[in-house]
């Protein structure tokens, strides 16, 4: 996405962070601004981790090494027995999102910069420590280092993917939001009469958050085996409304297909911190409870030991 724009980018999150590394943090503009740039140090960690040279193995080589999105017509790609189908992203998001990693990277190189400058000047003139400067600068520049908003590494540039292999289909929908995975399946022509797709595994978009899944989204796509990724409770992921939808697109009327299903959760009120323990302790009360309306229909499984975190050198 970022191009030739790379380099420039990983630098200005160089002189970023070491800005950001005594921030104060009470500072809301300060707080805003580290998740900027985490979030695109991430996606420059994994763009390196992902390519050829660390890999040894062609990327996207259906897509001629480059980026992967929905053509037209949609492009079906083999691998063993499985067959592929790409559901997003479209190409016009993939070019918004190239515009936004430019307006990012000019809007933030002068402003990392000035606030160097200010907390240079401060402390030279009235002889405070780091901290004191970098928090001065902070505080002055609230207001104008808040007016970005969330810039952050856009999940609407999810690669999301339809995979089938004899008869069983799993949807894989990164952190996409719900409207464009349907419309993928839709441009992928997936969805059967009556605008419904059954699967035997689906991914949650975004850990299950409410910003990308709507009671539509549940209603179209069913599935087997849920699976909330990443469900730690962090930003209070997966929503308790989601549930909500997708339980109601499995009751009554509504529900087009009468099978069993089972929900899995990457974590639970077993694991993470207090406050993710205690979101992750409501969403287990509120499945439990609806289990019993089920009959026997519905299972859940949520994963005692927390997530891991592997590193592996380059």
């Amino acid at each position: 996405m970022a191009g030739d724009n790379t380099g420039q980018i990983a630098q200005l999150l160089v002189l970023a962070t070491k800005v950001l590394g005594t921030r104060n943090q009470t500072l809301p503009a300060a707080e805003t601004l580290q998740k900027i740039v985490t979030g695109y140090t991430e996606a420059l960690q994994l763009s390196a981790r992902a390519g050829p040279e660390q890999l040894k193995i062609p990327v996207n080589p259906e897509f001629d090494g480059g980026l992967m999105w929905i053509a037209d017509p949609p492009d079906v790609f083999r691998i063993a027995q499985m067959e592929i189908r790409v559901v997003g992203p479209f190409a016009e998001t993939l070019s918004e999102l190239r515009e936004d990693w430019n307006k990012w990277l000019n809007t933030n190189q002068s402003r990392v910069e000035e606030l160097r400058r200010e907390a240079k000047e401060d402390q030279e003139r009235l002889g405070l420590d780091d901290g004191q400067t970098l928090a001065r600068a902070f505080a002055a520049a609230t207001a104008r280092t808040a007016s970005r908003g969330r810039v952050t590494i856009p999940n609407l540039a999810s690669l999301m993917l339809l995979v089938e292999e004899d008869g069983k289909a799993a949807l894989l929908t990164g952190d996409g939001a719900g409207e464009d995975v349907i419309a993928g399946l839709v441009a992928n022509d997936r969805l059967v009469e009556g605008g419904h797709l059954h699967v035997d595994v689906l991914k949650m978009p975004h850990h299950g958050s409410v910003s990308n899944v709507d009671r539509h989204f549940c209603d179209t796509i069913t599935a087997d085996h849920y699976l909330f990724c990443g469900a730690s409770g962090r930003h209070e992921n997966p929503g308790k409304k989601v549930i909500e939808y997708l339980l109601d697109s499995r009751r009554g009327a509504s529900n087009p297909v009468d099978r069993p299903f089972t929900l899995w959760f990457t974590g639970s009120a077993r694991s993470g911190s207090v406050g993710t323990q205690r979101h992750m302790a409501e969403i287990e009360d509120q499945v439990r409870s609806a289990a019993a309306d089920f009959a026997g229909r519905m299972r859940f499984r949520f994963l005692a030991t927390g997530a891991h975190r592997f590193l592996v050198e380059p």
